[in-house]
């Protein structure tokens, strides 16, 4: 894909990887190091801000972010762009899994959660705030989709002046579509019939490991920003 000549792609390293520095030479992909490490929303800041000023990204453009570990063909990501300009979307997800035989599903569409949400993912393992995907089959506006893929028109990115680069890690995905919605009147609008593998980890569920640590540290800070849910 990184010879479509309307598509640039920006691997955006936190630790400045020789590897993934070489690869971006030999694969016509830009390269961004982090200086020192950053967080989720920090990272896509810089590369948003490098697509504007350095590859003239225009507002009518679409920017895309997806993690590493998201396995997503050239043509699926193509479609979302076109899908989103048919129903003039300007935050876009698509349907992720969790294996390539897409058997399981990853919840990556939630309602705004709820403190009690979270605390029955953390003690029974269960997701109370995640929408069913077996019951969906058209397109459909959905409260919030996890950071693993979002595609934005690059005009509401800027306009929400991008993610909220206090959330270090977690729940800035769910901070920045409820800003969509809330400030700008932009859903997330869900494309189930458009395919991809996310092979996630779920580290925050490691008790007292790092990413626990930044997990709750960020729900502290988007309930006293936000609240629990808001009931549509």
């Amino acid at each position: 894909m990184a010879n479509n000549k309307d598509v640039e792609i920006v691997i955006r390293d936190n630790k400045a990887s020789i590897f993934l520095r070489e690869l971006s030479a030999t694969s016509s992909m830009h390269y961004l190091a982090a200086s020192s490490p950053m967080g989720f929303g920090a990272n896509n800041n810089a590369v948003f801000e490098y697509c504007r000023s350095k590859l003239g990204m225009q507002s009518g453009d679409y920017f895309c972010l997806h993690n590493p570990d998201l396995i997503i063909a050239p043509d699926v990501l193509l479609e979302a762009v076109n899908t989103a300009e048919q129903h003039a979307a300007r935050l876009v997800t698509i349907n992720l899994f969790q294996d390539s035989d897409l058997t399981r599903p990853d919840f990556n569409i939630k309602r705004f959660p709820s403190l009690l949400d979270f605390a029955r993912g953390f003690l029974l393992g269960s997701n109370p705030a995640a929408y069913d995907k077996t019951t969906i089959d058209e397109p459909t506006q959905v409260d919030w989709a996890s950071g693993a893929f979002l595609l934005f028109k690059a005009e509401l990115y800027q306009q929400l002046h991008g993610f909220d680069e206090r959330f270090f890690m977690y729940l800035e995905d769910v901070d920045i579509c409820r800003r969509a919605r809330d400030q700008l009147g932009e859903p997330v609008l869900y494309l189930p019939h458009l395919k991809a593998v996310h092979l996630c980890r779920q580290a925050n569920k490691r008790l007292f490991s790092r990413h626990f640590y930044w997990f709750m540290v960020s729900m502290l800070k988007y309930f006293l920003r936000s609240g629990s849910r808001t009931v549509n």
